[in-house]
């Protein structure tokens, strides 16, 4: 595929990049390096080749989901300074004048 002075004027608009008409030349041959380069990839044989969606092998390790019953919260609350409720109670820092932030 040949790259033509179109081309890379609609590729630069649809990147929205700004471009100097004096690189113009310069451009064409870098783009069509790179078209070039991607072309040759097409020739590769790859059938045998199994597909790579990651590059590493790892695997998660989950556990079963199973609901259980935890006395966290209240070991959690025993070391606030601070309880209302079931919940820790924490200074106020957001001023309820609605002044300018």
């Amino acid at each position: 595929m040949a790259i033509d002075r179109s081309a890379l004027f609609q590729s630069l608009a649809l990147a929205k990049l700004e471009y100097d008409d004096s690189k113009e030349e310069e451009m064409l041959k870098e783009m069509q390096k790179i078209i070039d380069f991607v072309e040759s990839l097409d020739k590769v044989d790859v059938s045998g080749v199994k597909a790579t969606y990651n590059g590493n092998d790892l695997t998660t390790v989950l556990r079963e989901d199973k609901p259980v019953k935890s006395d966290v919260p209240e070991q959690l609350l025993e070391n606030a300074p601070d309880r209302k409720d079931n919940f820790i109670q924490v200074p106020l820092l957001v001023d309820r004048q609605g002044g300018k932030a």
